[in-house]
């Protein structure tokens, strides 16, 4: 098995380079800041440059690639990043013959990996994903690895990997939740307190340094000792700008940013709508759920049109105060269906339509369509059938006995729940984009693991 393996890693890896060489990379949205972050890096560019509120490890991936071939870097970049996608699907299949012993339930589920088109069209993509599902992975092997040989070496491994996953995405801070409640079964099925309470020492304290290490460099570059210096920042501008509306009572100094609010959403819907076609279910859909988007858009173009008549400074605190305002008068009923819609919408798949040149990827929209249903069937079905386990783990008294199991859905669980809790809305799928490497697998091993307890069941 061991050889079959490898030769399957091999085959990956080069057909994953050829791909990268073949194709030219992406550039769309947030990789101009990444690109201008690594020249801040590499010394090109100046410390006024720096840009805080972005991750900072893939800047500092692409930094010395940057430096060494000025004319190249991108290609490189892009070759590492299918390297990286052909070793996490090398992950995938090692966790789940771990887990499952059943090599045809590994093939799948990395081969799926493989044809995952998010994961392919990200490939070429100057930005975060690829790295940041790759240290996830990395990151999730190495604590299955210690529950399953105790070596310590791989708890640390592990933290270290989930400290510089965060580095590479914020949104995965919390995956360290998610890795303690493991340990802490873990420990409860070992019954040795002691032990558990330094296996979760050595995993959080890598995690913690790397966190606290850049929070030395914020505050020694930005005078902010945090995480995620605000600079320039809105906070709680995308779900603030769904309760702008003409009903909208604002003291004297907020009504010409609330009439620009109200203008630019009205904008901003009208196009959405053109796009969905009359008399479809789409309509239906669509236009109910058009209130949950353009929150970021809505923000960003009413600031610009507040630079017309404001100067940059005074913009950006009649912005500020006006989201401040509107955010202090919500209640948990209005953020309820919010956080609702984000959690749900965690489980949609990430789109692979983009508008930047080079088009690598050139498929008919019905087989994206249909691909799009097919990841939504599979989503919904690791949803369902992790609640039927979980139910039926605690009738049983059996949690510890599906320990391996469990650590995948409190993984591949974080992301929805935390998109509920921050409210990411339109966003939520894209956040949970780390989580697609796993979830077939995790769905293969929840229903191998329904048949067992049925089986079980039944021989009683």
């Amino acid at each position: 098995m061991k050889k079959h393996s490898l030769i399957f890693l091999v085959i990956a890896l080069v057909y994953f380079v050829i791909t990268a060489i073949k194709f030219e990379p992406v550039i769309e949205g947030d990789a101009v800041s990444y690109i201008r972050q690594a020249k801040v890096f590499n010394g090109e560019l100046g410390i006024e440059n720096d840009t805080p509120r972005r991750s900072p490890l893939y800047p500092l991936m692409m930094a010395p690639i940057q430096k060494i071939a000025p004319n190249h870097y991108l290609k490189y970049v892009v070759v590492i990043q299918f390297v990286m996608i052909a070793i996490t699907g090398f992950l995938i299949f090692l966790l789940v013959y771990g887990i499952t012993s059943k090599p045809w339930l590994s093939y799948l589920a990395s081969i799926t990996f493989f044809l995952n088109l998010t994961v392919i069209n990200n490939g070429f993509f100057i930005l975060t994903e690829t790295l940041t599902i790759f240290l996830f992975m990395c990151g999730l092997y190495s604590l299955y690895c210690f529950l399953r040989s105790s070596s310590r070496t791989e708890l640390i491994l592990s933290g270290t990997l989930f400290g510089l996953t965060f580095l590479a995405r914020y949104n995965t801070i919390g995956v360290c939740f998610a890795g303690v409640l493991s340990l802490i079964l873990f420990g409860v099925k070992q019954k040795d307190f002691k032990r558990t309470l330094i296996n979760l020492v050595l995993f959080l304290l890598p995690f913690t340094i790397i966190l606290f290490s850049w929070s030395l460099r914020n505050q020694i570059v930005h005078n902010q000792f945090k995480l995620i210096p605000i600079v320039g920042g809105v906070p709680g501008a995308n779900h603030c700008s769904i309760f702008i509306d003409s009903t909208l009572v604002v003291p004297v100094e907020y009504e010409e940013v609330n009439r620009l609010g109200i203008e630019t959403k009205e904008e901003l819907l009208g196009k959405s709508k053109e796009s969905i076609t009359e008399g479809s279910l789409l309509k239906y859909v669509g236009r109910n759920l058009l209130q949950y988007q353009n929150g970021y858009s809505t923000k960003q173009k009413v600031y610009n049109k507040l630079l017309k008549s404001h100067s940059n400074e005074e913009a950006y605190k009649i912005l500020k105060g006006y989201y401040t305002w509107i955010s202090s008068r919500l209640t948990q009923a209005d953020l309820f269906p919010l956080r609702v819609f984000s959690f749900l919408n965690s489980f949609r798949f990430s789109s692979v339509t983009y508008d930047a040149e080079p088009q690598n990827i050139v498929l008919p929209s019905i087989i994206i369509l249909a691909y799009k249903l097919m990841y939504l069937m599979v989503s919904f079905g690791w949803l369902i059938t992790t609640i039927i386990v979980l139910i039926l783990a605690v009738i049983r008294k059996s949690i510890l006995k599906n320990i391996y199991s469990l650590t995948l859905i409190f993984f591949i669980g974080y992301f929805p729940l935390a998109n509920a809790l921050t409210i990411t809305l339109h966003d939520s799928n894209r956040f949970t984009y780390s989580a697609q490497a796993i979830i077939l697998g995790s769905l293969l091993i929840n229903i191998l693991t329904l048949y067992k307890m049925i089986k079980e069941k039944k021989l009683r």
